[in-house]
């Protein structure tokens, strides 16, 4: 297929470095790459919990893409028709409707805000949209020793807590979760997290199921937690774009691809990140994170530009090095966990662990492995390719990974 019309859209993490390997790849063949993004700047999700106390440097889209070959649009993505291979997305100069060979389908997730009453109306969620106004609340609020409630025990939430308590001692912060804090790290992660959360005087509340959220106050079973900021880091949900497409889709929305991360009921559609129910096809847990999105975009411009050339490529893989809890800015833990993403209980604290995290922010971000698929000529990926017998054995004389991707 020369002169393909590939579309991408999404540009999170697997999205725009699927865009900008894609442009690469396919530069010899002529195909044309779109990238459509609702934001004007590149998504740094991993960095959220920071622009509550701080600016952070981001980058505009347009200049991000600028010379690599990729077309740019920013827009909301309002309808997908499969079957005549069309999106239809609204831009600033009004509605436009694009027509593609191969589509990569890399929207994301979001909080959901209505797995519970009054989260809309008396929460924030992380999003880039309402940081500056969140993050001047709780100036605010540090003047007058306010009460900041964080709904949630997962990475994000246990982030977001360390890192307000320690920019703002003088705040009462509170985090609240249903069940433990950091559930699936191991147990001596965990151990140091509450470590570090009772040094900064952060309130854990554990077995604490919210039901519902009203005017300065959470509700429980049996009693009411009172706030003046409420921040929500609960469940993700994924956009109903690709159910109301017709496409295949898992009880949550996620479309099913095969091992290839194509969607089952249309081939033509690559899908990488949260997006994506890989089920059995890759017999292993996938983690909704930024590691694994990046691979799944590697791997999908990979197997694509190979389809476009007429070549075969190997099915995904995915193996995992580490996971990694900021804990403020002095402060992180990295849980090193085996492929399958089980912890090994052996840990890093302190600046170890610290200038790891880091360096897995710079390297996945727009400053790292993004920017240098402009010109990365090899597999560029923050760890190493390694061949793990038991999750399978790539080959082939293209371009390809060369192992299961460890992140």
């Amino acid at each position: 297929m020369m002169t393909a019309k590939v579309i991408v859209l999404g540009a999170g993490y697997g999205g725009l470095l699927a865009a900008l390997r894609l442009a690469r790849l396919t530069r010899h063949l002529g195909a044309s790459v779109t990238l459509v993004e609702q934001a004007a700047v590149a998504p740094d999700r991993v960095r959220l919990h920071e622009t509550l106390v701080r600016d952070v440097p981001s980058r505009r889209l347009v200049d991000v893409v600028r010379g690599s070959g990729v077309t740019f649009w920013q827009g909301r993505v309002d309808a997908l028709d499969p079957d005549q291979r069309t999106v239809s997305i609204a831009t600033a100069e009004g509605p436009r409707q694009f027509r593609y060979d191969r589509l990569v389908y890399a929207l994301g997730s979001f909080t959901d805000r209505d797995v519970i009453p009054g989260i809309r109306e008396h929460a924030h969620t992380l999003a880039p949209a309402t940081s500056t106004q969140v993050r001047a609340r709780i100036r605010e609020l540090a003047a007058t020793r306010g009460r900041v409630l964080v709904c949630g025990g997962g990475l994000s939430g246990i982030e977001v807590a360390s890192e307000i308590a320690e920019a703002y001692p003088e705040l009462q912060v509170t985090l609240a979760t249903a069940s433990q804090i950091g559930s699936g790290l191991s147990q001596r992660a965990r151990a140091h997290i509450a470590a570090v959360l009772s040094r900064l005087h952060v309130s854990v509340r554990e077995q604490t199921r919210i039901r519902a959220l009203e005017v300065g106050t959470a509700q429980t079973a049996t009693e009411r937690l009172l706030f003046d900021l409420c921040l929500w880091t609960g469940p993700f949900a994924v956009p109903h774009i690709a159910r109301q497409a017709g496409l295949a889709v898992d009880p949550g929305g996620r479309i099913l691809v095969d091992d290839r991360l194509l969607s089952l009921s249309h081939p033509e559609v690559s899908v990488v990140g949260d997006a994506a129910a890989l089920g059995g096809a890759v017999h292993r847990h996938v983690r909704p994170a930024c590691a694994s999105a990046t691979a799944m975009g590697a791997y999908a411009a990979n197997a694509l530009a190979a389809d476009l050339s007429g070549r075969g490529s190997p099915p995904f893989r995915l193996g995992y090095l580490s996971k990694n809890v900021s804990l403020g800015r002095r402060e992180a833990v990295t849980d090193w966990v085996r492929p399958d993403d089980q912890p090994r209980e052996r840990i890093w604290t302190g600046w170890p662990a610290v200038w790891w995290k880091n360096l897995v922010i710079t390297a996945v971000g727009v400053w790292g492995q993004i920017q240098a698929e402009r010109w990365w000529s090899g597999n560029y990926q923050l760890a190493r390719w390694i061949e793990t017998p038991d999750l399978g054995h790539n080959s082939g004389g293209h371009e390809s990974l060369t192992g299961p991707d460890r992140v």
